[in-house]
């Protein structure tokens, strides 16, 4: 996650009247979450100019915690949803090298569909969706023909076999070696295609400079919006102060 120190704070709070004092800590606190905030905000157009065609769940990926006056922190960092185990889709994006394996393929690899140490790309006919991902519904297909959802007692064996289903299956090749690559391929009465490729674990380089970007925007934000807290702060207790004399 991105983290910053602000420097000098103790320094600065020597030099305060009491009034400013005791405004300070509501004030900082209100900085720090509106700069996390406006962070978050770089981050997203960030990623728009360095990502084709992004999703939604990509673009609203990133999650403020605010500070408080007991706590006076607050970071911007990736959310994790229901589904995610070990690692964001983002992180690869942001930190380089490999990525873990997907839901659906820890599930195809259980029923014995997929190899270990091998990982899924779409073949190159595969048609992707608007964002250039695999249709959710390919994927939901694929994992019914192989009975990957989670089935207590499916024997993993029974995963390669090719059947005809209502003139269409899907079967894996596991192996190169002969006509066909290893991957996932589907069978019809236009003949065979491949759908999925196994390919070994892809390495990615760093495209989305999380960090260096959220720290431009902090350097170049915090001042601004700390000043405009504080002098809010004093405006608002002056204003109470005057109000019940």
């Amino acid at each position: 996650m991105l983290t910053v120190k602000v420097e000098g704070i103790k320094e600065v709070k020597k030099l305060l009247s009491e009034l400013e004092k005791n405004q300070f800590p509501f004030a900082y606190a209100k900085s720090l979450t509106l700069v996390a905030k406006t962070v978050r905000s770089g981050e997203y157009e960030e990623m728009k100019r360095v990502f084709d065609r992004p999703t939604p769940y990509t673009l609203n990926s990133l999650f403020v915690d605010p500070a408080t006056k007991t706590m006076p922190a607050s970071r911007v960092w990736l959310k994790w949803g229901t589904l995610q185990r070990t690692q964001h889709h983002l992180e690869p994006q942001i930190f380089g090298g490999g990525r873990h394996h997907k839901n659906f393929e820890k599930a195809l690899y259980k029923v014995g569909a997929l190899p270990r140490d091998m990982y899924i790309v779409p073949a190159r006919k595969l048609k992707l969706d608007w964002y250039g991902n695999i249709p959710a519904s390919t994927i939901i297909k694929m994992l019914s023909w192989f009975r990957a959802f989670s089935e207590v007692g499916y024997l993993a064996n029974r995963a390669a076999k090719v059947k005809q289903k209502k003139g269409y299956s899907y079967f894996a090749v596991k192996s190169g070696g002969g006509k066909l690559r290893p991957g996932i391929w589907a069978r019809s009465k236009k003949g065979v295609e491949p759908v999925f490729m196994f390919v070994r674990a892809p390495k990615y380089k760093k495209r989305f400079d999380f960090f260096g970007e959220g720290g431009k925007i902090f350097k170049r934000e915090w001042r601004p919006i700390f000043n405009k807290a504080m002098t809010d702060a004093l405006a608002t207790a002056d204003a109470y102060a005057k109000a019940h004399k």
